[in-house]
């Protein structure tokens, strides 16, 4: 009996075992066992110093496997602990898209406010300003980027907490997700040692290609799919942006022979502008870097277009210049559409190439510690730092060189068979074990260079190399050619993606081994084996000096893509549903949408006016794409008039290749003749050729075909 009772206990026990598991399975799959409760996500910074008196932005997620509608509250709180008073507690109310703050003894909700919207809520501890608070709602996720105030009275170290409800009334409790420090006095901003193993700046996006090593790595996977977020617009054609501790985006804008002034941005995470500051000229093409102690460093050119001063400015975090360096001894000098990027040192040193011809390093209040030209040849390419401080950078006589911190010549290596001179706008990235990668215009090869100057490898592509390498996590080297090349540690061809005749942007790689890459118009998300994700128009940089501006990732799945229109924000966390364009009503044109092929307005013969609009489509150019039947043998003759700005016109067959195209400068009128090879539908394309538009001024596109004449026969004679 003993026994029989023993063998049904165990049984008992198993099936109840086994019963716990299946649930604990079935829970796991959205709305089998009901809704299932919503899980705090990520606060981001999750840690750092904040001074009070200033705007802070936090950015806090939550999620719930049976989707964001089904997600209540969502709470964030910041205090010594998750007690409601004497806190600045905070919620969001999804069912109702209203921004709330908690009363002082934590017994009432205070405000009531629409994100965006032209309110504050404040209490003894803090303000939110709801016109800078944003909220973002894909899949599974909200996504909120708080504004916060601290006030005077609210200092010392604070913890960070995150809750949610559903609509079931589930909760997930408060969950502590990081502690920050407030105080009255002003914040040293974070630095990091950079290591053989992990460059590190303590920045999300310190300098051109992420930190001085060149890597191009980001800590932080970025965008999965092309959502656009914001678009900022700006009066000039921007460099390459740079993002600070805060998440602030500082953006140069202005090109050489094409604007007269240049600036410097700085863009608040949630697209508004925060400052900008007028600069001694063109920044062209250039990313800033930001030192230890928050200073901006910008190189910029004068406003001539043939000799002016080149100049270094130096600005403070809050938009004041605090010094400007003036190279070649503040003479005149010869310009250059792409300038040297400026590398700060984990000791505040800043490195910068110029068309004097030397290597600078300044100190950080602007003086000069030393200064080197080693062949009298301009210095267009950035400098890359290595961990033990030797200084890498290129010239125009396509060498390498190596210098010690203090100044020493180490040693150079030339890039080529033979010596040879051209321009060399691409940088060397530093391995992490000291390798150094740069590539040549001349015999386009890729060089691996071992840190005693001698030859490690070189790799032959099809074209010259003005890309700077990135490095990703396990050591693959990846660089732009006539494709994107990504090559094993030892030299040999891991794959290549693409087939373009050229490009010069550098590749920027996500944590999870995303690589972004432009080429031309077209942003690609390559994935680490080489096949494609996902690809943008992105309208990027008509000529061939304008391509080098790249992306920079950041924390929260965020991509910043620079545009000849300004700066576009892309945000996909994993498993977020694509977002679909939409088009602004204020556009007058009668034949949108017909961005792209598949949208082409079908005309006839004739005469028509149409509109190109500013700012309406994704991610903010417009495109008129027409079509019409020809057959073959018929003259096509197709004409642009009546242009408010410089409009373009491409014409393509029925297979899509292009057979003609016009791009006169300024308003002067486009025309393109063309004999039809095939029967079918043909297709006109007009556009701004370098983002020019009006959506109060048409343009006049007339399309006329002539059937070919028929060839005169002889009567035969009786």
């Amino acid at each position: 009996m003993k026994a029989r009772m023993w063998i049904v206990g165990v049984l008992v026990v198993g099936l109840a075992v086994l019963l716990a598991v299946v649930v604990q399975a079935l829970e796991a799959q959205p709305g089998v066992l009901g809704p299932q409760p919503p899980t705090p996500g990520s606060v981001r910074p999750s840690s750092g110093c904040f001074r009070v008196g200033t705007t802070v932005y936090f950015t806090t997620t939550w999620s719930d496997l049976d989707g964001y509608a089904d997600l209540k509250w969502c709470y964030f709180l910041i205090g010594t602990s998750s007690a409601p008073s004497n806190s600045i507690y905070l919620g969001y109310n999804r069912a109702g898209n209203k921004l709330y703050l908690r009363s002082n003894n934590g017994t009432a909700w205070w405000g009531g406010y629409a994100p965006c919207s032209a309110n504050v809520i404040q209490n003894a501890q803090g303000k939110l300003d709801c016109s800078k608070t944003k909220v973002t709602k894909q899949g599974n996720t909200v996504r909120v980027r708080w504004a916060i105030i601290f006030k005077s009275t609210y200092i010392g170290n604070k913890n960070l907490y995150l809750r949610a409800t559903d609509m079931s009334g589930n909760n997930s409790g408060w969950k502590k997700k990081g502690t920050v420090t407030i105080q009255s006095a002003p914040c040293p901003t974070p630095t990091a040692t950079p290591t053989a193993t992990e460059p590190a700046t303590g920045l999300p996006w310190g300098m051109f290609q992420h930190e001085p090593q060149h890597t191009s790595r980001s800590p932080y996977i970025s965008a999965q799919s092309p959502n656009l977020l914001w678009i900022f617009f700006t009066p000039g054609a921007p460099g390459s942006p740079a993002i600070g501790s805060d998440g602030t985006i500082y953006l140069p804008v202005g090109m050489l022979d094409e604007d007269t002034v240049g600036y410097l941005y700085a863009i608040n995470p949630d697209g508004t502008e925060k400052w900008h500051v007028q600069l001694g000229g063109p920044s062209s093409s250039t990313a800033p870097a930001i030192g230890p102690d928050g200073t901006i460093y910008v190189h910029c050119n004068g406003e001539a277009s043939t000799v002016s001063i080149e100049r270094l400015h130096a600005i403070t975090p809050g938009g004041v210049i605090t010094w400007t360096f003036e190279f070649n001894g503040g003479l005149g000098i010869f310009t250059s559409r792409v300038q040297s990027s400026p590398a700060v040192a984990s000791d505040g040193t800043i490195y910068v190439g110029s068309m004097d011809t030397n290597l600078y390093a300044l100190n950080p209040d602007g003086t000069v510690k030393w200064a080197r030209s080693p062949n009298l040849c301009s210095t267009s390419s950035s400098p890359a730092v290595a961990p033990d401080g030797t200084i890498y950078f290129v010239n125009s006589s396509t060498r390498l060189y190596a210098y010690a911190p203090d100044g020493t010549f180490k040693w150079s290596y030339l890039l080529a068979d033979s010596p040879v001179g051209t321009g060399n706008d691409q940088s060397p990235t530093v391995g992490p074990d000291g390798t150094v990668y740069v590539g040549s215009p001349a015999d386009h090869r890729l060089y691996a260079i071992w840190p005693d100057g001698t030859l490690r490898w070189r790799f032959l592509t099809g074209w010259g190399i003005r890309s700077t390498p990135s490095i990703g996590a396990d050591g693959t080297v990846y660089v732009g050619s006539d494709g994107l090349y990504a090559l094993n540690p030892d030299g040999t061809q891991r794959w290549k993606f693409g087939n373009p005749l050229f490009s010069s942007a550098s590749p920027v790689i996500g944590a999870d081994g995303t690589i972004y890459w432009r080429v031309g118009w077209d942003l690609y998300a390559v994935d680490a084996h080489g096949i494609q994700k996902w690809k943008l128009d992105d309208y990027g940089f008509v000529g061939v000096v304008r391509l080098d501006s790249t992306p920079a990732l950041t924390s929260d799945w965020t991509l910043y893509v620079p545009t000849c229109q300004g700066l576009s924000a892309y945000w996909a966390p994993p498993n977020a549903p694509a977002v679909t364009p939409t088009l602004r009503p204020s556009c007058p044109d009668p034949y949108e949408p017909n961005n792209g092929f598949a949208s082409a307005w079908p005309l006839t013969p004739g005469s028509y006016q149409s509109y190109i609009c500013c700012r309406i489509s994704w991610p903010g150019i417009d495109y008129d794409y027409f079509k019409f039947y020809a057959n073959v043998g018929d003259r096509i003759e197709v004409r642009l008039t009546n242009l408010p700005d410089n409009y373009d016109l491409h014409l393509y067959a029925p297979d899509q290749t292009l057979v003609g195209f016009s791009m006169n400068s300024g308003k002067s009128n486009e025309f393109i003749g063309h004999t039809a090879q095939q029967t079918g539908h043909y297709y006109v394309k007009v556009w701004g050729s370098g983002c020019e538009c009006s959506p109060s001024s048409p343009y006049t596109l007339q399309i006329a075909l002539n059937p070919p004449t028929p060839t005169p026969t002889s009567t035969p004679s009786s």
